[in-house]
């Protein structure tokens, strides 16, 4: 016991670079949590960005990115408050102990930044890319306190869809113009099954707004044309685990009901490696078409199957 303290002590001391959240402007001024190249990666390795890490699905792809196997030299992972960025630095800490990793930096942006396209976002592109691929997998969530409040104001299905066309919407597809804007390949993004653009919503039936604003996104981001394409991927009911399930009811109810969902493991397995493949492909598809990929659920599963082969 008093040996794995020394060494978790040691850990700390080697790779906690302190975050400042008193600047005067969040942004690109956080300092970047960095260590050692890995020299066993090809001198043309991707780099990539990613947002909604602190998510389950997201934090599996940041995860992944920082595995010592991929052939990714920089990432950069924005948060939107302190409490996520400190939760994203837990996780790049517990993860390059165990595998090393190239230099992965954490940038505040705030809400109002997405909302605007802000200088503070623009910058993470200009001074912090080039980027090759932007993951994302942000999302609203139920349990969030601000959706918490809308819901009891506007009424569980107005409410809902105020921080869907807010985040799922909004975020998504401001983050995805500026990846364009500024020169990125390819964008991938988590979405959801029976995403529908055209879907029928009633204030009635709170998941009703859900579907249809995922397509809203996924159909304005398909058509960005990025030269490497747009990964959108669409899982069914997803297993975050016990920590995230647990914050859940509803989730806690299905999974006794039904069991396990899809993991988000296997998700993030499925994102990253397919970007990974097509970033690193010299082919560029002059076919809008071609550069359109839809995963859905029994694509990501049979992904998996084949990996545990």
């Amino acid at each position: 016991m008093i040996n794995q303290i020394i060494v978790a002590k040691f850990l700390l001391l080697v790779f906690w670079v302190p975050f400042s959240f008193e600047f005067p402007n969040f942004g690109v001024e956080a300092q970047p949590l960095e260590t050692k190249p890995n020299m066993s990666q090809e001198s043309e390795s991707l780099s990539c960005l990613v947002a909604g890490a602190t998510g389950a699905t997201g934090g599996e792809i940041l995860r992944l990115l920082l595995g010592k196997d991929k052939n990714v030299g920089k990432v950069v992972v924005l948060a939107r408050s302190e409490a996520s960025a400190a939760k994203l630095q837990a996780i790049i800490i517990d993860q390059i102990s165990a595998t090393g990793s190239s230099m992965v930096e954490i940038v505040r942006v705030l809400s109002e930044d997405y909302e605007s396209k802000s200088e503070t976002l623009r910058n993470v592109f200009s001074q912090k890319g080039p980027f090759d691929i932007v993951f994302t997998a942000m999302g609203t969530s139920r349990v969030n306190p601000e959706v918490q409040e809308a819901m009891e104001e506007y009424g569980l299905g107005l409410g809902f869809e105020k921080f869907l066309k807010k985040v799922d919407l909004g975020f998504n597809l401001a983050l995805a113009e500026l990846a364009l804007e500024n020169g990125v390949k390819l964008f991938s993004r988590i979405s959801a099954r029976g995403a529908n653009a055209d879907g029928e919503v009633n204030p009635d039936i709170q998941w009703s707004y859900y579907p249809k604003y995922q397509g809203l996104a996924d159909k304005a981001i398909m058509a960005l044309p990025f030269p490497k394409g747009v990964h959108i991927l669409r899982p069914g009911r997803l297993d975050r685990g016990e920590e995230f399930r647990k914050l859940r009811p509803h989730e806690v109810g299905a999974h006794e009901k039904m069991g396990p969902g899809l993991s988000v493991t296997h998700v993030a397995r499925k994102a990253v490696a397919m970007a990974l493949a097509d970033s690193s492909n010299d082919v560029i598809s002059a076919s809008a078409a071609a550069r359109i990929k839809i995963v859905d659920e029994a694509e990501i599963v049979q992904f998996s199957k084949r990996e545990e082969l």
